[in-house]
């Protein structure tokens, strides 16, 4: 498989210790216990801490796109970022799998569709795990459903064929109109 090329030197590295001693949501886990993706910023207005703050807490869908043999598609999935990757959940005879099988390149974006417009979009690497999806799935639901009454029930009933996708060797852009429009 052919590899991408570096990014330009110009390209600035965020380094783990950029995310040391923040809280990542589980029980006594803080970024000092975790072994945490590089990030790279590409262009834009946020900083690192920006970034991450917008990745981690906005509970809006990411957008996720893949390459296939049938052209470029889009897919919006509950997502989670922690440890410098996101991760999402997913069926495992799903076409989004079946792309990302193939070529693990992908693209994503995080943004709100409604006016002022900021947010953040970049590429990375996927990776499929099947080793134990139960838990990120439960961590979804909650965040974006809370009490999620029968579609948690369904959800959680079909467990045993999902998946998880953690895109790391994140290069990001950032976008900020709030300023501009308001």
């Amino acid at each position: 498989m052919k590899r991408s090329s570096p990014p330009p030197p110009n390209v600035p590295v965020l380094e783990p210790r950029s995310l040391k001693g923040r809280w990542l949501g589980g029980p006594g886990r803080r970024c000092e216990d975790a072994a945490v993706a590089s990030l790279k910023i590409l262009s834009g207005p946020w900083d690192a801490a920006e970034i991450e703050n917008h990745l981690d807490g906005s509970v809006i869908p990411v957008r996720l796109a893949t390459v296939g043999g049938s052209g470029p598609l889009v897919q919006s999935l509950w997502y989670r970022y922690r440890d410098g990757a996101i991760r999402c959940s997913t069926q495992r005879a799903s076409v989004l799998v079946r792309r990302l099988s193939v070529d693990p390149r992908c693209a994503f974006e995080v943004a709100r569709d409604d006016p002022p417009y900021f947010g953040v979009r970049g590429t990375g690497r996927a990776v499929i795990d099947d080793s134990d999806p139960e838990p990120l799935l439960r961590l979804l639901i909650a965040r974006y459903l809370g009490d999620g009454g029968s579609l948690e029930e369904r959800l959680l009933s079909r467990v045993d064929s999902e998946v998880t996708i953690r895109i790391s060797d994140l290069v990001v852009s950032s976008w900020d109109f709030r300023n501009r429009m308001s």
